[in-house]
C-alpha cells in the first residue's frame, strides 16, 4: 500500500488527473508512516526471533488486575 501512495500525484498526472496538493502531501505523509511501521515491526520481529532462540520465554502481557468477569476463563500460571 506504502508503494501505491509514493508518488501519487505524478501517477495521476500520468493518467490525467490532476491532483489537489493537500491530498499529495497527506499521500505522502501517510506513506512515510506505513513504511516506519514496517521498520518497527521488523525489529520487532528480529527481537522476538532472538529471544527465541537463546531458549528464554517470549514477552507476554501480564494478566489484568481486578476480578474475572463471570464466565470467563482465568489464565493459566505456571
Amino acid at each position: 500500500m506504502a508503494k501505491t501512495l509514493d508518488g501519487l500525484g505524478r501517477k495521476l498526472a500520468a493518467l490525467g488527473i490532476a491532483a489537489d496538493p493537500r491530498l499529495v502531501t497527506v499521500a505522502g505523509r501517510v506513506e512515510e508512516l506505513l513504511e516506519l511501521a514496517a521498520y518497527v515491526m521488523l525489529v520487532q520481529a528480529l527481537v522476538y526471533a532472538a529471544r527465541r532462540g537463546r531458549g528464554g520465554r517470549p514477552v507476554s502481557v501480564p494478566p489484568p488486575a481486578g476480578p474475572v468477569p463471570f464466565g470467563s476463563p482465568r489464565p493459566h500460571r505456571r
